[in-house]
């Protein structure tokens, strides 16, 4: 049995609370709160009909200024949401066929197609094809909602989320981006349009990659593992650091190889390619990013 299509329905959890005979003798928290399961099961039940697009939506404002009001509008569609793309969804609903998303797309990957009857706007549709890169130019460029990033499942109101600028670590290249952070977690990276390297564009791990930070088995403190040890221990920079100069001069020459993250400058790449070649007199160095 479901209330909404693909939706099972999802009884509210009970607030824990002291029983009345124990609590009318003193002035403690009534209220004990949920336990870590219950929290999570009763997040479960969120039926995520929120706006995505909230933060950078137009018509709202638009709407509210002319004094437009949503109950005297025309009969809206109910076209289903679109999520067979990878990085976007598209809800058709929302489209003000302003055709913004066509001219943001420098790939000629989106259209958006309708039709006409008796004054009423019909079938709207806003397709996606196999041109598309992942850019999310056209959903920074939509003005409702319509085409919004997969990854966005909170909605922010407008200047909400705090914007921090700094750089793509995916490469070396150095692109320029804003980060969109709130409760100390990035909801959206941006390109940030004054950077010099990008200008505002984004490779598609620079815009949709970020979701590495929310990974539980990402690495966050140096890991060691002594001689004849198995498992790994927790050390801190210094410990590690040591560790590593100590172990360097037993790899000199062919015995030594070094690999590159995607995810450092190109000076930092530089300085170790001269570290490989001139303290370990070894050329085995290689980037797993190469431009």
């Amino acid at each position: 049995m479901t209330n909404f299509n693909g939706w099972d329905i999802g009884l509210r959890e009970v607030m824990p609370s002291r029983p009345p005979e124990r609590r009318v003798h003193d002035f403690d928290q009534v209220d004990t709160g949920f336990s870590k399961e219950m929290a999570i099961k009763e997040a479960k039940r969120c039926l995520q009909c929120g706006c995505t697009g909230l933060a950078k939506c137009e018509l709202r404002p638009l709407s509210r200024d002319h004094k437009v009001l949503a109950k005297v509008a025309a009969d809206r569609m109910q076209a289903e949401e679109n999520r067979d793309h990878n990085s976007l969804r598209i809800d058709p609903n929302k489209c003000v066929l302003c055709h913004r998303c066509e001219r943001s797309c420098e790939y000629d990957a989106i259209t958006v197609s309708y039709r006409e009857e008796d004054g009423q706007v019909l079938d709207k549709k806003v397709i996606i094809n196999d041109k598309c890169v992942s850019c999310g130019a056209c959903a920074n460029g939509c003005p409702t909602g319509t085409i919004t990033k997969n990854h966005l499942t909170l909605p922010l109101l407008p200047d909400e989320a705090r914007k921090v600028r700094s750089v793509c670590t995916y490469c070396g290249t150095g692109c320029s981006i804003e980060l969109h952070t709130k409760y100390n977690s990035i909801f959206e990276v941006k390109g940030d349009k004054s950077g010099a390297a990008n200008h505002g564009e984004l490779c598609v791990k620079g815009r949709y990659g970020f979701d590495f930070q929310t990974k539980k088995d990402r690495l966050r403190q140096p890991l060691i593992r002594d001689d004849n040890q198995e498992a790994f221990r927790t050390v801190s920079w210094d410990e590690a650091l040591d560790f590593i100069a100590k172990k360097l001069p037993q790899y000199k020459g062919d015995s030594f190889a070094s690999l590159a993250s995607a995810r450092v400058t190109n000076e930092e790449n530089y300085l170790l390619q001269k570290f490989t070649r001139k303290v370990m007199q070894t050329n085995n160095i290689d980037h797993c990013a190469r431009l």
